[in-house]
């Protein structure tokens, strides 16, 4: 379109790839000033400003696996042994989530009685394990029923699909668990939203925001012991001191999608839901997010099921891949088997459309 009528095109987004293969100039912005303009190709092989070689430095990529993102995370020691080896996927762990042919479909309904007409499945036999302290990466195009699979095993569509298949937590019945089971299940998978700032009500005071979660699924614990750990999570999450007694809309998106983190954590999750956590923040505030993510895994033990649709990400922080198509899982393995050598031409096609980096002679 801008080849046919000839327009000039503005794009403002945090994606270098896609400023690189679109642009023709680029204009870089830090706290409210355009700090380095240059052609495109310029600024990609030898930019002048600092900022934008902290930015390059933050991109995830399959090298960079093993060492930390982030400049504070890069100023201490490698977040998973020496630099530039990838961590040891937990083959050995227990299983603590396992999904045995899942199907989600909703229910079409018709007439002035709403009788049942039909069914439009967007989850079909769906299998897959998830060990302690590994990622497990959810990929595939929009609409494909990732995020259907994680609001399911989370039990919010309930009295709204239909559900088959098995979904064990640690041995449990997910999917049929009630009353007090389903309470004690809720304490042991948690999800963070893509967008933190929806998620947070605006209402409510941060400290209260993470002691609701307490108060309702760990009702043994005393207020004075919340309120304790509501602190010590603040602090672990890498937010002010004051943070508690502040609003959501008072922080940045990285800080919000921190909170987030913490309202999962205040329960002690088994397993954490990832729900594109990163794609509206910028690379370095991203890197700032992984690095916390992969802590607090490795401090915690946590199993991570991450939906996204950033390859980098995956590349990066997955230990295994599952990729979906029209709701079916097409292919699954480690994350180097898939991102090298695709089996299935769905993973195959979502590999080529990943516009990739290059800065200078080394490509990233």
């Amino acid at each position: 379109i801008q080849q046919e009528l000839g327009m000039a095109v503005l794009i403002i987004t945090h994606d270098l790839a896609v400023v690189h293969k679109v642009a023709d100039t680029v204009a870089l912005m830090r706290h409210g000033e355009i700090v380095e303009t240059a052609p495109a190709d310029l600024f990609f092989k030898a930019p002048k400003h600092p900022y934008a070689r902290e930015l390059f430095d933050a991109i995830p990529t399959f090298e960079k696996r093993g060492r930390p993102l982030s400049r504070e995370g890069r100023a201490r020691e490698p977040v998973g042994g020496s630099v530039g080896e990838p961590p040891l996927m937990p083959i050995d762990s227990p299983v603590v989530l396992s999904v045995q042919g899942l199907q989600v479909g909703y229910p079409i309904r018709k007439g002035w009685l709403r009788r049942l007409v039909g069914m439009n499945q967007v989850v079909n036999d769906v299998s897959f394990e998830l060990r302690k302290g590994e990622t497990l990466a959810l990929l595939g195009g929009s609409g494909c029923g990732k995020t259907t699979v994680a609001k399911t095993l989370l039990r919010l569509l309930d009295g709204i699909v239909v559900v088959g298949g098995q979904a064990q937590l640690i041995g449990r019945d997910i999917l049929r668990a009630k009353g007090r089971d389903l309470m004690a299940l809720r304490a042991d998978i948690q999800i963070v939203f893509q967008d933190p700032f929806a998620s947070l009500d605006p209402r409510m005071r941060v400290g209260e925001i993470l002691e609701e979660g307490v108060a309702a699924l760990l009702p043994d614990i005393a207020q004075a012991d919340r309120q304790a750990q509501v602190a010590a999570l603040l602090d672990r999450v890498g937010l002010p001191s004051d943070a508690a007694i502040r609003h959501p809309h008072e922080f940045s998106g990285g800080q919000r999608q921190r909170i987030a983190i913490a309202r999962a954590l205040a329960v002690q999750p088994k397993v954490l839901i990832l729900d594109e956590p990163t794609s509206a923040l910028d690379v370095s505030v991203q890197a700032q997010i992984l690095d916390l993510l992969s802590d607090l895994q490795r401090e915690m033990g946590m199993a991570y099921l991450f939906i996204t649709h950033n390859f980098g990400v995956v590349e990066y922080f997955a230990d295994r891949i599952a990729i979906m198509d029209q709701g079916r899982l097409v292919e699954m393995g480690t994350a180097a088997d898939v991102l090298q050598s695709p089996a299935h031409h769905v993973t195959a096609q979502l590999l080529e459309a990943v516009p990739r980096l290059s800065f200078g002679p080394e490509p990233v």
